[in-house]
This record gives structure tokens, sequence and C-alpha cells, in this order.
């Protein structure tokens, strides 16, 4: 039976040496460091990012990594050549002619060794993802923990997510909620207050759940074996951009299997998301947010989140209460009521384009505001 996201598991992940007693032993170390493989992908100039990325997973002992060239330019690409030759072997480059956002470039990855036995297990990372070294290591672990099944995907933990932070401290359930929009739902707005009251509202504090289920995971850390490529897909290229990885993992769990954050496997973020920066208001309201980055997350999680929709009042009261609390925060933090209102114009175009299923085409080129 699958297990429901947030259940736990508070096994204690710390002896690398072997599985607890009463389940079968882990894969061969050697094997499954060596059949490990990293996909990624890359863009802009990025190249310095990267390169830490993918030492960082030589280190912590993948035997391979594929890079996708997200269309990047000379520079760029002449970077990732040295780390081609600095690496030999192990670090195959996929090169694509224009940025095909991360739908398209996770696709072209996975296209490339979803064939190859070598590559039996997939580790996706961001290309400012440097895992711990011993991030591999513990993965390792959970794998065989949890009886070396294939039908079990695992999550490395990134502490700068906090949703994923707060289920491993505080077992706080990673799932989309029926009827919420952009995960905001009214009858949560209680315990979201006494959590923001708290001394401490970064959701730091010890791990209590090193292994708990989570309903759907990034792409950054997601680690899984290559026969889900048969039984999932690919990611969805329509998407463009973000929202993507969320629609790729949850067809993990449609299918029947089950997503584990491993939180004692740790990969660092180089860089801080852009959602993630400090703004005076929430970025989907602040003027340093760029409108296609803006558009594409709020278009793609409004698909998304149709599935889920149960009562269609429910649904559209809490757009209505999220938005209303973007607007005030956005008046009486940016103080920029006109940018506000081309930005709220773009929210609503962004919920209907998503609504209506309208991923892809000309929109790519940036929604016209």
């Amino acid at each position: 039976m699958r297990e429901e996201p947030g259940r736990a598991s508070r096994g204690y992940l710390g002896d690398v040496r072997g599985a607890p007693a009463g389940v079968p032993p882990p894969l061969d170390w050697e094997v499954f460091s060596r059949r490990t493989c990293v996909v990624t992908v890359t863009y802009g100039d990025r190249a310095h990012l990267l390169r830490r990325a993918i030492g960082a997973a030589f280190e912590a002992g993948v035997g391979r990594a594929v890079v996708v060239d997200n269309g990047t330019g000379s520079t760029s690409r002449a970077a990732i050549d040295h780390m081609r030759h600095v690496w030999g072997g192990r670090l195959e480059v996929v090169r694509l002619a224009e940025n095909r956002g991360s739908a398209g470039g996770f696709r072209a990855g996975l296209e490339r060794v979803r064939d190859r036995a070598e590559c039996e297990f997939i580790w996706l990372l961001d290309d400012d993802n440097a895992p711990r070294p011993d991030a591999l290591l513990r993965l390792w672990q959970a794998y065989g923990t949890l009886g070396a099944d294939p039908n079990h995907a695992l999550l490395s933990l990134r502490p700068d997510r906090k949703e994923y932070l707060l289920a491993a401290t505080r077992g706080v359930p990673v799932t989309i909620v029926p009827n919420a929009f952009l995960g905001f739902h009214l009858k949560d707005v209680p315990a979201k207050v006494r959590r923001r009251l708290r001394p401490d509202r970064s959701g730091g504090g010890p791990i209590r759940f090193p292994l708990v289920s989570v309903g759907y995971a990034p792409y950054g850390g997601f680690f899984f074996h290559r026969s889900w490529l048969d039984r999932v897909g690919l990611p969805d290229e329509r998407l463009y951009l973000y929202g993507d990885d969320h629609d790729f993992s949850l067809r993990f769990v449609r299918a029947g299997g089950t997503i584990y954050l491993c939180a004692v496997s740790e990969v660092v973020d180089l860089e801080p998301s852009w959602h993630h920066e400090p703004s005076a208001s929430r970025p989907w309201v602040s003027p340093a947010a760029d409108d296609r980055r803006v558009y594409y997350a709020v278009r793609n999680r409004a698909r998304l989140e149709r599935g889920f929709v149960t009562s269609s009042l429910a649904y559209w009261a809490n757009v209505c209460a999220y938005l209303g609390g973007l607007a005030v925060a956005g008046l009486f933090g940016d103080r920029r009521p006109r940018e506000l209102a081309r930005r709220m114009r773009l929210l609503v175009r962004a919920i209907r384009d998503g609504r209506g299923d309208h991923p892809g085409g000309a929109v790519h080129e940036g929604p016209a505001v």
C-alpha cells in the first residue's frame, strides 16, 4: 500500500555499514555509486557554479554526469568543454541550440541516459546544487533501509527549501492541499500564524524525521531508479519553466511510487533562487522579480492544482484571498501602485492560462503585458 505524504520513518541513518535488522541489505556501495549518474541543466553564464556542483557530485562518489548545455553562449561553452577535458569520460555534454527551459533541458538529459545500463540510478541536480561529501552515501543508506526497492524514489534535503526543512524537523506534510491556490488555503491560516509567532520561524532545529514521505519533489536532489522513466515518461516540455519538476515527480506518486525525503543527504544551493531572495513584498508582486519567471511559476502551479480542486467555491475563495493579500503587501511594501497593477494583471493572465491549459507556444518569449 502506498504511503501517504507526511508519514515518517524515525529510523536513524547514521550507520553506513548496512541497513537495520530485518531489512534486505543495500546494493554494494561501489556498484551503487558507479551506477549513479547525475543529470543537470545549465544556461546563461553559470559555468562557475556548474563546475563547483559537478566537482562536489564526483567527490560524493557519483560515477557519471550528464550536463545539458541549454543554449549557452561561447564563453560558457568553452568552460564546459574544459570541464569535459578535466573529467574525461565521466562527464558527457548534451548541447541544445536554444534554451528550452528546465523542462526541455531535463527532458533532453533524461532521454540521453534512459536506456543506458551504466546509469541505473539517476540523481537530478540543478547547476548550482553542490552535494555534501556524504550526500550520495546517505542516499545509498536510505535506499537499503527501504529494502533497495526501485518503487521508492528519494530526495536530498536542500536546507533553503523551507517546506522540506519543516517536513524533516517538524513533520509538516509536503503535499498539494485540495482547493489551495499557490499552496495557500484559508483553513491553514491559523496554523501558519502560530508558526510565525514561534521564536524560530526558519523551520530550523534538529532533524526529527530523517526519512519522511513527500507528495512531490523538485529536480534538485531528486534520486530514482532508471526504470521509472518507462513508467512515467519524461518532463513535459510544454511547461517550459517552473513547476515542471512538480508535475514530473507527481507522476511517480500517481503511478504507485513513494518519494522519501532523505534529510541526512544534504545538497547546498550555491546561489539563492529568485523567489527566496528578500524583497519588501512577496516575490509575486516584487518589482525586482522577472515577469517571465512570475508568469511561468504561477501558470504552471495553477495548471497543476486543477487536479486537486474539489470545490470551485473554496478554490476561488482562496484565489481571491491570496491575491488580495498580495495586493495589500505590494501596495504597502514596495509602494509602486502602477507597477503593482501591471503585475496583478500578469498574475490574472497566468491563472487564466494555467486553468485553461495553454502551456507552451509563443509565451516562451515572455508574456505581453
